[in-house]
């Protein structure tokens, strides 16, 4: 369909397709996926630390664990890529490579709703419009929801600590009014929201809107060498991986052998077509493992074609689903576990946030946070004193960082149970 908007402020109307990544989070986990792919065929080590820091001793860098002081490795590497985004000029910082300020990154802000109205009037399509100040504004389907975004406001505070603003959020909920009248769109209808920041390189004064959203290469003089990746979007990442690649052999004397331009990434092999080739192999999944259909379909929208592998790996067990499934989520337990053992999962926040993407199901609730400290705590990921500091924390995170606070309804009441499916053989 078409989404009604208010034709007495938008006269004219033009469409077009575009693709839309709805988990960069899920996105940076497949490139792992695919490296480590790659280095195991390639007979190459490969290691992912996460929740460690780097500390300079001279010209050698100590790897320690967050909040510790011992080391668990020391390097003296003979070139260093700098590949922290936002972050990058205070990683030169924390590192001491003297270099100016490279960048100079705006905050971008962006709320969900699951307002009935509003997805009403998308009927199904996306929007971008104009708004007064002259931004791009979209309004983009996601998922059971919508998404609203974006701002872009200057901003110079450590990254991890941008939060969208009352007078952003403000700023949005206006612009879809303006777009959809009809739906009364207010602020106690938003279910959460999330902010971040754009790593663009330095510009003084200007608008924003203004600032350069290409990317480039920083290369500063050793020893070591550091490759500072400044700017840079989703859509042009690989290409900018390789050029940074290319920099590095280069530096090695060694040739380019492959790139990624046909490199499907782990979840996109040989991925359907369309719609009705996605259902039909959920169903097969389903048919072979003994999930159920949604249970498939919930892996499948993380993980894409790489869920028939991983519940082959673990199949549902005789008995019900309910007490094999992850509590008030259509997630099965196995794959859970599957993301704590193989996608460096460290922290409960880790797996809300980051694996899970539950910071986005609309009835997330403490028993869901429960069950997942006790996944952690079964594979060694977290003590089991610490279960309810570690939930008190996530919840806090939460309400802090995405003005997210848990359903009041029971998990079990929230999403009912799901039912055996008896379609395996031998059943």
């Amino acid at each position: 369909g078409v989404p009604r908007v208010d034709p007495q402020t938008y006269r004219w109307l033009c469409s077009y397709t575009d693709a839309q990544i709805r988990y960069p989070e899920r996105y940076v986990l497949a490139q792992l996926h695919d490296a480590r792919k790659a280095a195991a065929a390639a007979g190459t080590e490969f290691r992912v630390l996460t929740h460690h820091q780097v500390r300079r001793r001279g010209e050698r860098f100590e790897i320690a664990r967050c909040g510790e002081e011992d080391p668990v490795e020391a390097l003296q590497p003979p070139l260093v890529i700098n590949a922290t985004g936002a972050w990058g000029d205070l990683t030169l910082e924390r590192l001491e490579i003297p270099e100016q300020r490279l960048l100079g990154g705006t905050r971008g802000s962006h709320f969900v709703t699951f307002h009935e109205g509003l997805k009403s009037a998308l009927a199904g399509g996306a929007v971008y419009a104009e708004a007064k100040d002259g931004r791009l504004i979209f309004v983009l389907p996601f998922g059971e929801g919508v998404l609203v975004g974006t701002t872009d406001e200057r901003f110079s505070d450590p990254p991890e600590q941008a939060v969208a603003s009352e007078a952003e959020l403000d700023y949005l909920l206006s612009m879809v009014r303006t777009l959809f009248p009809q739906t009364g769109l207010e602020r106690e209808h938003v279910a959460m929201h999330y902010s971040g920041v754009r790593p663009l390189p330095r510009a003084e004064g200007g608008r924003t809107a203004a600032i350069s959203r290409d990317h480039r290469i920083h290369v500063t003089v050793g020893p070591p060498p550091v490759l500072t990746l400044i700017g840079g979007k989703l859509t042009t990442s690989r290409l900018l991986g390789e050029q940074t690649a290319d920099l590095v052999l280069e530096r090695l004397g060694r040739p380019r052998t492959a790139n990624t331009r046909e490199r499907p990434l782990p979840g996109g092999d040989d991925y359907p077509a369309d719609e009705r080739g996605a259902h039909d192999r959920i169903r097969e999944i389903a048919r072979r493992t003994g999930w159920q259909e949604r249970q498939v379909r919930a892996v499948w929208s993380l993980v894409g074609s790489m869920a028939g592998d991983i519940l082959a790996e673990s199949p549902a067990a005789p008995g019900p689903l309910a007490e094999q499934t992850l509590a008030g989520t259509d997630l099965p337990l196995p794959f859970v576990r599957f993301a704590v053992e193989r996608e460096w999962t460290e922290t409960l926040e880790d797996l809300v946030e980051r694996r899970l993407m539950l910071v986005y199901e609309p009835h997330l609730a403490r028993e869901t946070m429960v069950s997942l400290a006790r996944c952690l705590v079964d594979r060694g990921r977290l003590k089991p004193a610490d279960v309810d500091a570690a939930v008190a924390a996530a919840v806090g995170r939460l309400a802090s960082h995405y003005g997210r606070s848990l359903s009041t309804v029971p998990a079990v009441e929230a999403r009912p149970a799901a039912e055996p499916l008896r379609t395996r053989a031998g059943e």
